[in-house]
């Protein structure tokens, strides 16, 4: 075989043309490699969004039926979402405060957060039970759940409200004082507050007659709530099972 600069020539660009090739072939895999990563990333975004709208802080699966609740700014804002249920329902939400020693639920503990008077802030104040407010805050509201999917509120906890000896009224001198138009408080210290959320069912309704949530140590930041830890019990048959973990408790 006579080698010439012909050949020569033309054995280069067949070898230029085959690592041409392979790496088109590389490129293509590298793409739909990071194609595949995306929409694996999509999808698990759009599973999230669903299993947890509105950043609800918590979500049980109680006999089939969706129970979901968080707790908002302005004082405190409660909201539930229930689904696959059709029942009327009643909601009553107890607010602790978790300032003090052995305040798990305790009614004898303070909360700590933000009082705004007539749009006047005072963040760090300390509202004292019995001096201030009497713990629990409460709030309750009712609503008949048809058609697979009900929202219960949200409703505010309000504690500028005092005519009539109301539950939730700030009394004391922590409080805004007298004359004030507008007044709110917001538990943002960090584990200010414990929320128990009670749902309660008709008795001759197959399943439990009451959902109990416990929420411990929770916030309130970035406009929504923070619950370092959610539990779940029912009560007249049946088991909680927890949906998914959606506290974003990356703001505690």
């Amino acid at each position: 075989m006579v080698v010439t600069r012909e050949s020569l020539e033309d054995c280069r660009c067949q070898s230029h043309a085959i690592v041409r090739k392979k790496e088109n072939v590389v490129l293509k895999r590298v793409m739909i490699g990071l194609f595949a990563i995306s929409m694996v990333a999509m999808l698990w975004t759009d599973a999230k969004a669903q299993d947890c709208p509105f950043e609800f802080t918590y979500c049980f699966n109680v006999g089939g039926s969706l129970f979901c609740g968080c707790y908002n700014e302005g004082s405190i804002d409660v909201f539930s979402r229930i689904t696959n249920l059709n029942a009327p329902v009643k909601l009553n939400v107890e607010i602790f405060g978790n300032v003090g020693t052995g305040c798990d639920f305790n009614p004898n503990c303070d909360m700590t957060g933000t009082l705004v008077c007539d749009g006047t802030p005072f963040p760090g104040t300390t509202l004292i039970h019995g001096l201030d407010v009497n713990f629990p805050l409460s709030g309750k509201a009712n609503q008949n759940c048809k058609g697979g999917t009900c929202d219960i509120g949200p409703f505010e906890i309000d504690i500028k409200k005092c005519q009539g000896n109301a539950a939730n009224c700030c009394f004391g001198p922590d409080c805004c004082p007298r004359g004030t138009k507008t007044m709110s408080f917001t538990p943002d210290f960090p584990g200010a507050f414990d929320a128990k959320a009670t749902y309660s069912l008709p008795p001759g309704k197959k399943g439990p007659t009451q959902i109990i949530v416990e929420s411990r140590d929770c916030s309130l930041a970035g406009g929504t709530s923070c619950c370092e830890n959610n539990s779940c019990t029912a009560v007249g048959g049946g088991s909680c099972t927890l949906f998914s973990e959606c506290s974003p408790c990356e703001y505690c």
